[in-house]
């Protein structure tokens, strides 16, 4: 009694979502392409905000060095003029610096209140020069900043008098026009940048489109996938993805030999023993047999060949080869297999078109049955396997049309 040996086949993992969006191959470029961009962005964006913030900073450093030395030199200016006593030319010199100088305000007050001289003159509420000043609140050079506006307090000597506050506030300037350059220099060197990135991803994605194909081929085959037609890749990939279809087709020729040398074995050890383990035997076998002599009549045929071929295991036996099968040229390469020796195998396709259109794979050797040569036809039905592989291919053909077609 043959035992049946059950075995559940692997569970196939489900493509994730970004395999699912590129086909075989593109994905694992699709995502180093990615993240090579994200990286550049983000580099990119961290570069303009260093510059960016070093500009900023210089900018208000050298504002402030500004406002100081402008303070100086007024205060300097309106020490000479208060000298004589020519409070007049200061009022005027505080008029028009402001707008020379691009200040927003400039006074000269005293120590004890009021206004001596102004950028506005209606804001003077001292007429004259005192005779005498009381000391100024700070000796030093005071700058506040408020907002982007720097102001400068500064003491101003009086000869004989003592001392007034010089007050200037340097105007707020935008730093947009002086900054547009280096961001625009910045976002010049990333669009180049971004240019090159992309010459070198498609080249990369040629180089490497097969080897990634093939990667995903080896995951599916470790996920459960024995199917051939599955694992196999484009050949438009180039010269890796053809010798990787050349090792797959040569698998799986493997793999149907040595189920059909195991058929003959268990049939030659069948043979040795008696009729009825022969039979049981050769019956329980999902392969079809079909063994004719030299005349090409059947001599033998198991029930699955029967089921193949659309007959019956008492009428297939003693009617001729050309009968069953239907087709002139399997009879052609069964008289052929004659002439070749032992352990040749010839592989055909037989398509019945009158029987449901299935598609039977035939393989044609030559074997030693009842002590003469004999040709053994092994019959396998790959209808389903044909089918499966044209809803494949359609279905990567309308994927890549779809993909390759602009969204409108």
């Amino acid at each position: 009694m043959n035992t049946m040996k059950n075995t559940t086949p692997t569970p196939r993992t489900a493509p994730s979502l970004w395999g699912r969006l590129f086909s075989a191959g593109e994905a694992t470029v699709a995502s180093t392409g990615l993240a090579l961009a994200i990286l550049l962005i983000c580099g990119m964006t961290l570069s303009a905000w260093l510059v960016r913030s070093s500009q900023e900073a210089t900018m208000l450093a050298t504002r402030k060095t500004y406002a100081a030395r402008t303070a100086d030199a007024i205060a300097l200016t309106f020490e000479q003029a208060l000298a004589s006593g020519d409070l007049t030319l200061v009022r005027r010199l505080a008029s028009t610096m402001p707008n020379q100088l691009g200040l927003e305000s400039c006074q000269l007050r005293p120590s004890d209140g009021g206004v001596l001289a102004a950028h506005n003159a209606t804001a003077i509420t001292v007429n004259q020069l005192p005779a005498t000043l009381p000391a100024a609140s700070t000796s030093t050079d005071v700058l506040t900043m408020t907002g982007d506006t720097i102001r400068v307090t500064r003491p101003v000597q009086i000869a004989q008098r003592g001392q007034a506050t010089l007050e200037i506030v340097l105007r707020g300037e935008s730093d947009g026009q002086l900054l547009w350059p280096a961001q625009a220099t910045i976002g010049g060197v990333g669009a180049i940048t971004m240019l090159v990135l992309l010459i070198v991803y498609r080249r990369l994605r040629q180089r490497l489109r097969a080897i990634s194909a093939i990667r995903e081929s080896l995951r599916a085959l470790s996920d459960g996938e024995h199917d051939e037609n599955a694992l196999q890749v484009s050949t438009t990939l180039g010269r890796e993805a053809e010798i990787w279809n050349e090792l797959l087709n040569e698998k799986a020729t493997l793999r149907r030999e040595q189920i059909r040398q195991r058929a003959v074995d268990r049939f030659e050890g069948a043979a040795r023993g008696h009729g009825e383990s022969l039979a049981e035997a050769c019956n329980a076998m999902r392969l079809g047999m079909v063994i004719a002599d030299a005349s090409l009549k059947v001599q033998y045929l198991n029930g699955s060949a029967a089921i193949l071929l659309h007959t019956s295991v008492d009428d297939g036996i003693g009617s001729d080869v050309a009968t069953i099968l239907g087709d002139e040229h399997i009879v052609a390469l069964v008289r052929e297999t004659f002439t070749k020796r032992a352990g040749t195998s010839t592989q055909v396709e037989l398509a019945r078109d009158g029987a449901g259109n299935d598609v039977i794979r035939a393989d044609i050797r030559l074997v030693k049955y009842r002590g003469t040569n004999h040709v053994m036809i092994a019959l396998e039905d790959i209808t389903q396997l044909r089918l499966a592989e044209e809803s494949r291919n359609a279905m990567i053909a309308q994927a890549t049309h779809e993909l390759r077609t602009p969204l409108t």
